[in-house]
């Protein structure tokens, strides 16, 4: 499960540097528009990685701290979804609004990977 994390954020890092690309300069609306390509494209390698994570066998016993670690995945998948949408919106209000609902989301999705002993996947990139 940790390969998987780790291949999402390698990924996610070339994305990154994308987004640092394209936000340099314009009105908030017209960074948000321009930053929704690289942002629809982290939110695939998310979709993908969820998606691996979920095919991967349960270790018996570690049910409840993988459950734990997709639902919190699957809230910051969902609200990345809402993000992308104000971006490509230019809905700079949305935006802010719902960026520390990812953060929470990611927090969680890294305490329960950290709880389960994931390096990768609680790695905070």
């Amino acid at each position: 499960m940790d390969a998987i994390c780790a291949d999402f954020n390698k990924k996610n890092d070339a994305v990154n540097r994308q987004l640092d690309a394209t936000t340099l300069s314009g009105s908030d609306s017209d960074r948000l528009i321009a930053s929704s390509k690289p942002l629809r494209q982290a939110f695939g390698y998310a979709q993908a990685e969820l998606d691996s994570i979920r095919r991967v066998p349960v270790p018996t016993g570690s049910e409840s701290a993988v459950k734990a670690l997709i639902d919190a995945r699957d809230a910051q998948v969902a609200i990345g979804g809402q993000i992308i949408d104000a971006a490509s919106d230019g809905d700079v209000d949305r935006y802010d609004d719902l960026t520390p609902e990812v953060q929470r989301a990611q927090e969680r999705a890294e305490g329960a990977a950290q709880g389960f002993g994931l390096k990768n996947c609680g790695s905070g990139r």
